[in-house]
Order: C-alpha cells, then structure tokens, then sequence
C-alpha cells in the first residue's frame, strides 16, 4: 500500500499535511532495529554457552536476564522516548513516531508500543505487525493503533515543497506568463477539484500531441470546467489556454506556500 498525504489538525487546532511512512520504510527500519537487538541477543547466549562450564553468579544471571529485557522491550521503548520518537533504523530511513496529534510520544506511548512489539514482532517474526500496516490505511501496526501514534515521513516536506515550485515555474515559463495574473491571485480556488486539475495540467503539457482543432476543443471544455470554480473569473481578452496556465500557476504556487508553512508548524509542534 502507498502512503498517501493525510490532514492532521493538531491539539492547537492547525490543520498539518503529513505522509504516514511507507511499508518499505517500515520494514527497513525495523529490519535495522530489529538486528541491532539480535546482536546483543547472540553475545548473550554465546556468553551464557561459555559460563555452561564454569560457576555463574546470580549477579551474573541477573545481567543476562536484564540485557534480554533491554534488547527487546527496555532499549527500544527509552530511545523512542529519548528521541522524541526516533531510533536508529529510523534515523537512516527519515521517519518518526508521533502522536495523532502530531505531539511527541512520551514514554507510556513508547512502552505500549514495545510491549505490543514483543508479540507482534518478535513472537510472529514481524508477520502479524506486516499484515496490519498493509490492511490499515495509515500503515499503522497493533502496537501504533494500541498507543494512538502514527509513524510519519520526515523529508517529504522539503522535497514536496521544492516539487511543488518547479511545477509552477514550468507551467509560467511554458505559457510565457511574467507571473501569475494579479486577477487570479485574489481569486477563490477552494472548490477546484484535484481531478480536475490534474486533467488540466495534463492538458497543458502535452498539447503538442494533439491536432489544432482538437487542442482548442479541449481547452475550451477545460477551461469552461474551471470557470465554475474560480471566483472571480477571468477578466475580458484572456484566452482558454492563458486562462488554465494562471489558473494552475497560482493553485502550485498556493500550494509550495502551503506545503512550506505546514513543513514549518510540523517541525515546530515535534520539538516540543
């Protein structure tokens, strides 16, 4: 399952744009977690094969009973708290667990996720965790749905801010538009569907592949689409295809402008 961008209204009510991290993510930094655990586990059982044949302190046991525990359950659950929701597989991979507020975890949520983990990672060997991301839409395992935590992408909003402002510049510089028209800057572009958009852009880009006629055929069912969404419309002389480019042009500018403020707000509510 992709993930896909969800809105997230925080506990101060801002609405935030974030990406749950992906299955492949997931698996990568918990396979990395996970083997980091396993080697503490084997020096623990090569150190408890070799003191077989030799007295063994209670002390002694009493460590390797603690490292056990650490590996699996306590370790995790104090770098998750630690971090504010990170871990070493996560760090390589750019993701973090947060609250469904997008609050930080705090250690109860850390620990019920880790305790949830023994089961369904440790226990099914990761199966029962991989089967309830790929039925939950969030990607979220029993351990997240258990403790309300969500695990997200960190370095989507950057790369969708950069993305979102290379569109804009292209459809500018493909129209030869100086900017976007100030007609359009001051209009309403709230119910434009993002199908419709998407059709438009399409439209845009690829006009060379279409026969004139066709071409203008299709700019005019597109650009009469549009026109029952943007309020005000067009002022007089403006034509169908200069029309959808500033229409587009500002929808992608509008767009980086909201993409960078959310990165903005999400960066600040995680450092709390």
């Amino acid at each position: 399952m992709n993930s896909q961008a969800m809105t997230v209204t925080t506990g101060e009510g801002v609405a935030l744009d974030v990406v749950p991290a992906g299955i492949g993510l997931r698996m990568l930094s918990a396979l990395i977690d996970v083997g980091l655990s396993v080697i503490v586990l084997i020096w623990v059982a090569v150190a408890q094969f070799e003191m077989m044949f030799s007295d063994t302190s209670a002390a002694q046991e009493a460590l390797f009973v603690l490292l056990i525990v650490f590996a699996v359950f306590l370790g995790p659950m104090l770098i998750e708290t630690a971090t504010n929701g990170k871990s070493v597989g996560r760090f390589v991979v750019g993701t973090r667990v947060v609250r469904s507020d997008l609050r930080r975890v705090g250690m109860q949520h850390a620990a019920i996720r880790a305790m949830i983990g023994l089961v369904e990672i440790w226990v099914t060997l990761g199966g029962l965790a991989a089967a309830t991301a790929l039925i939950d839409p969030k990607n979220r395992r029993l351990g997240d749905l258990a403790a309300g935590t969500v695990v997200i992408k960190e370095r989507v909003g950057a790369r969708a801010v950069e993305a979102a402002s290379k569109r804009a510049d292209a459809i500018v510089r493909a129209h030869e538009l100086p900017a976007t028209p100030s007609w359009i800057q001051s209009a309403d572009l709230r119910r434009l569907p993002p199908e419709l958009a998407r059709n438009a852009r399409s439209l845009l880009m690829r006009g060379e592949q279409f026969e004139q006629q066709s071409h203008a055929r299709l700019l005019t069912g597109i650009a009469g689409e549009l026109r029952e969404y943007v309020f005000p419309g067009p002022p007089p002389g403006v034509g169908d295809e200069e029309f959808i480019a500033a229409v587009l042009a500002e929808r992608t500018r509008r767009e980086t402008a909201r993409l960078e403020r959310n990165r903005k707000l999400a960066s600040s509510f995680l450092r709390v």
